[in-house]
């Protein structure tokens, strides 16, 4: 039965691609294609770690696993998306298979993909290490499959799990927080490993690493490291742990199944909750926004603002997982390239992510907006309002703390400039993307090819406009000082993000009834 459903996800998931025709296959091989380019990119980085044989590397192994590990089980948790659905023991209660025909079915499924591909790649990397034995190889590869399977069952078991609980927006919203601090935890620690390499000798000597050892996926790196070593008592120990927190989670996952079967789903805590008094609610402006004058841009602001604080939680895990890029952006480069480039990236990812479909969260709300008279201009400028109040605090923290992390304050007001001059643009061309291509991000809804494309091309103009700014600084620089060109640029700049976002009122204001019709068919 658990090869049944195994071929049945495989033929849903064809039969899926054949409908939704050429660019989602075309995406879907390129998805596999780079998790293999990915995966032995990895895998050269872990053979290294291995291959140093020191207690830095040694360290290093254990923290990337876990780093790996925590990806796996809160991802699917922070981004519902990313799971798979059918894990929901609801979809699969009505039919009749026995539980843990049911785990090791979608168990196989889910290890058919390209994030378990990259992740077996990763720790598999540590067989090729040079001048090991047979056996040595062979006790790394395990450790990769195991690791691998490790972090499935774990994610499919932890969201299987809290299927119920999350049915309360609080509990979502709690997870999304915690995994934005845990995220946030990890870009400080890296910005501090990449100051100083040195930490990580102390960190070998400490009790943390220790701790990290005996835990599920820590224990899977001290195999590897123990297996390279002969220290094969060792190997054993830690390997039990893992093969351990294995089966804790097989039972976990079998256990929730059976739950849900006799009728014990654990519930929505929302509908428990008694009903609360009128007076109790959030205020329908925020305090930050109290100060400026009562008018729609600024009702349309602190409608937005909600959206992503403590209303949808879809839209908050687009403003939580901004840490999440920060660490990918400006750990990866802002050595080489400088604080200012580290910067200005980073600030057309993250309005790319917040500003590329700005209307995207309204649903029936567009309706009862154009339905009450409500002025579309006024509508845009909100909306961009609400949206450079996320990304710009934000850019000012990312600044600090790399400034701080890596002694660059000589740069910081600098790179602080450069980043809202992208930050006025890219907000600008989201805006008349928005109003262009409107998406439901709620629901999915008109031809896939379309939003894919619009998706592509707001990113193409975001990316050129950064580029031109870039360029502008650069060439000013031979003239004037850093600080100069970017005061000198600052007009271009806030001129260009004014001419978008009126363009892209304009535009609403013109065709209302387009975009209301995208978001009621």
């Amino acid at each position: 039965m658990a090869l049944v459903l195994l071929r049945l996800k495989l033929r849903l998931r064809r039969r899926a691609l054949g409908r939704t025709g050429g660019i989602q296959y075309v995406l879907h091989v390129l998805g596999w294609v780079l998790a293999c380019a990915l995966g032995l990119v990895a895998g050269a980085g872990f053979r290294a770690l291995v291959d140093a044989r020191d207690g830095t590397g040694d360290s290093a192994v254990v923290v990337l696993l876990t780093l790996v590990f925590l990806v796996w089980a809160l991802a699917p948790l922070v981004m519902p998306g990313l799971s798979d659905e059918s894990v929901d023991p609801e979809r699969l209660e009505q039919f009749p298979v026995r539980p843990g025909e049911q785990v090791v079915g979608l168990m196989l499924g889910a290890l058919v993909s390209p994030t378990a591909l990259f992740t077996l790649m990763l720790v598999a990397g540590g067989a090729s290490a040079r001048g090991e034995a047979t056996v040595t190889r062979l006790a790394v590869g395990a450790s990769a499959a195991g690791f691998t399977v490790l972090c499935v069952v774990a994610s499919r078991a932890l969201t299987a799990a809290m299927a119920g609980v999350l049915g309360s927006r609080v509990a979502r919203e709690a997870i999304v927080v915690a995994a934005g601090a845990l995220a946030l935890g990890a870009y400080l620690l890296a910005g501090l490993l990449r100051g100083r390499p040195s930490l990580l000798i102390d960190l070998e000597a400490s009790p943390v690493v220790r701790v990290l050892s005996w835990l599920p996926p820590g224990a899977v790196g001290r195999v590897v490291v123990s297996s390279r070593d002969g220290r094969w008592s060792a190997a054993s120990e830690h390997g039990a742990v893992a093969v351990l927190a294995v089966l804790l989670a097989l039972l976990l996952w079998v256990g929730t199944i059976t739950r849900r079967v006799r009728g014990h789903s654990g519930g929505d805590i929302s509908r428990r909750e008694g009903p609360q008094s009128a007076g109790h609610g959030l205020s329908l402006i925020p305090r930050p926004l109290a100060l400026l004058p009562a008018s729609p841009t600024t009702a349309v602001a602190a409608q937005h603002l909600r959206y992503y604080f403590f209303r949808q939680p879809r839209a908050l895990q687009s403003a939580i997982t901004l840490p999440v890029m920060g660490v990918v952006v400006l750990q990866s480069g802002t050595s080489e390239v400088g604080l200012t480039i580290g910067i200005v990236t980073l600030v057309a990812m993250t309005s790319f992510a917040l500003a590329s479909n700005l209307l995207g969260y309204d649903e029936q709300g567009f309706s009862y907006l154009l339905g009450a008279g409500a002025p579309m201009a006024a509508v845009v400028r909100g909306k961009v309002m609400a949206t450079l109040g996320v990304v710009v605090p934000f850019a000012g923290a990312a600044v600090l703390a790399e400034a701080a992390l890596n002694g660059l304050w000589a740069d910081a007001g600098v790179a602080f400039l450069g980043g809202i001059q992208v930050a006025l643009v890219c907000v600008g061309i989201g805006a008349v993307l928005s109003v262009a291509a409107p998406q439901d991000r709620m629901r999915a809804r008109g031809p896939r090819a379309t939003a894919v494309l619009s998706t592509l091309g707001g990113l193409v103009l975001m990316v050129a406009a950064s580029g031109v700014l870039v360029l502008a600084w650069l060439l000013l620089e031979d003239r004037l000082s850093p600080a100069l060109s970017s005061l000198a640029t600052l007009p271009i700049a806030v001129a260009l993000g004014a001419v978008l976002v009126r363009s892209a009122g304009t535009g609403l204001a013109r065709e209302p009834w387009r975009v209301e019709r995208r978001f009621s068919r």
